[in-house]
């Protein structure tokens, strides 16, 4: 994998941007730095959430990822690409396990899962990780970097769309983002459920 300080610089960063970089790679929780109308908007749909599925013991709601520098966000991109080349190799010939095992503890340890689990079913691991990477990374304009987007549970999201749909009239989740001045990723043409944009 390409050290996330070449990132930084292969991304043409500030000296700001990269210290937040490293920052975020060593475990920073970005909150703080969402926007203020991005804050409210998610405190908002939390409400919702609250409301309709029940407080986060129930609903599993949680901001799961917030602000990302551009550098990071190709980061999180090739760690989850490479963690799914090393997977299919591993699958198609288990002796490459042991001969790149160095390789693969580091990509295990930067997902937050081991190459025998899938991200979207199993439960993080918890040793030497530093992210949980449930899902593939945006590639391109991610607005994560603007400091007006965050990410929640997929089964969070799931969950609110049914007792939606239980509600009289049915409701959306789309609506319900709406409600809170925010766009839910799920209908982007390529859907990301389980992102939520300030509009």
């Amino acid at each position: 994998m390409t050290p996330i300080a070449d990132l930084s610089a292969l991304a043409g960063e500030t000296p700001e941007q990269t210290l937040l970089t490293q920052q975020l790679e060593n475990g920073m929780d970005g909150y703080s730095l969402l926007s203020t109308a991005t804050k409210a908007a998610e405190q908002c749909l939390a409400g919702r959430i609250n409301t309709v599925v029940g407080p986060p013991s129930t609903s599993g709601y949680q901001v799961t990822s917030t602000i990302r520098t551009p550098a990071y966000q190709k980061h999180l991109k090739d760690v989850w690409d490479k963690f799914w080349e090393l997977k299919g190799k591993v699958a198609s010939d288990p002796t490459i396990q042991q001969r790149c095992q160095t390789l693969i503890s580091k990509v295990e340890g930067e997902i937050g899962f081991s190459l025998t689990q899938d991200p979207a079913n199993d439960a993080c691991t918890t040793s030497g990780r530093r992210h949980c990477i449930r899902y593939g990374p945006a590639e391109a304009d991610p607005k994560h970097t603007q400091n007006i987007a965050f990410d929640i549970p997929l089964p969070t999201v799931f969950k609110f769309k049914a007792r939606l749909n239980l509600q009289a009239p049915p409701q959306t989740v789309s609506q319900e983002a709406n409600t809170c001045g925010l766009t839910w990723g799920g209908t982007f043409s390529s859907p990301d459920r389980i992102h939520f944009l300030l509009q």
